[in-house]
């Protein structure tokens, strides 16, 4: 699992740096591991001053931590996505007015 936190650093990912453009122009620009939570990355840090700790990820496998401890194992997973339909195309029913979510069954036994 890896959790990340959104920023508006701008296009260079750094708060630090003066030349990056679109700092703190309300789009949110950089995902950096959130440090806060205990997610830790080895990448380049998006401030020294304002966010220390917090860094992109290095690449696609840094900052992961494990969702289970070792001796668990997934015997079984089913994914559900609501709704059913596509809500573009389903505006004109009552019933399927609802933002799209998903829910993720486990279960788990020991290894």
């Amino acid at each position: 699992m890896l959790k990340l936190r959104g920023f508006d650093a701008g296009n260079n990912h750094n708060f630090d740096v003066n030349t990056s453009s679109g700092v703190y122009d309300g789009k949110i620009d950089t995902r950096a591991c959130d440090y806060a939570q205990g997610f830790i990355c080895h990448g380049d840090t998006i401030s020294t001053t304002l966010y220390d700790g917090y860094k992109l990820a290095s690449g696609v496998d840094d900052g992961w931590v494990n969702l289970f401890q070792k001796n668990i194992t997934i015997a079984d997973w089913n994914l559900i996505i609501y709704p059913t339909k596509n809500p573009h195309y389903a505006l004109a029913e009552d019933g399927l007015q609802i933002n799209p979510y998903f829910t993720i069954n486990l279960t788990s036994k020991l290894y």
